[in-house]
């Protein structure tokens, strides 16, 4: 039986209540990834989802990461530290992959 899924990026959202807000953005050090104007906790990021680091490819990345746990609604801790280096103002995205 061959395995589907489904896979579903996530973009950070840029507004909150009707505000328009600064964009979101990251920085990672070790497993840990510290954001700005962030809302984790409140968009119902889990652990297992996988974040894809400097999303636009300005810098290190793309690089995929995986969550092992959303700490709060500005931190996250990866499984295992990703090999590029993503300082202050990063871009991400999340991508959520379902199998049925």
């Amino acid at each position: 039986m061959a395995v589907q899924y489904v896979n579903r990026t996530i973009t950070p959202i840029l507004h909150r209540r009707g505000v328009v807000v600064e964009p979101e953005t990251i920085s990672v050090s070790s497993t840990t990834v510290t954001g700005v104007n962030t809302i984790w906790s409140d968009q119902g990021v889990a652990a297992g989802t996988i974040i894809i680091l400097d999303a636009n490819g300005q810098g290190s990345g793309p690089e995929n990461a995986t969550i092992a746990s959303v700490d709060s609604n500005t931190q996250i801790t990866l499984s295992s530290a990703p090999s590029g280096t993503f300082n202050a103002g990063t871009t991400y995205n999340f991508t959520q992959i379902w199998y049925f």
